[in-house]
């Protein structure tokens, strides 16, 4: 429902970024892991992986209108993932 309503939102042709958890590095992943157990203890932490992300979002904007960047400059495994609106 948040992604539909981002998408409603924008212009034709706007971009959409979303920064998410990726599970690559691994060493990285344990990193942001521990990260939100500490910042946020006792709550459950969900991350949506690249595999089930772009299922998502191309549902969305279409194969050809997502595209992933890994931040390698980062202590985390952050994935950016651009979306264009058709």
């Amino acid at each position: 429902a948040l992604i539909r309503s981002c998408v409603d939102m924008l212009k034709p042709k706007g971009t959409l970024l979303i920064v998410e958890v990726s599970e690559k590095p691994f060493w990285k992943l344990i990193a942001a892991r521990i990260t939100d157990a500490l910042l946020y203890p006792g709550q459950p932490i969900y991350y949506r992986y690249e595999k089930k992300m772009l299922a998502m979002l191309q549902r969305y904007f279409g194969k050809t209108h997502v595209t992933t960047q890994y931040l390698a400059h980062n202590p985390f495994p952050h994935a950016l993932y651009i979306c264009e609106k058709k």
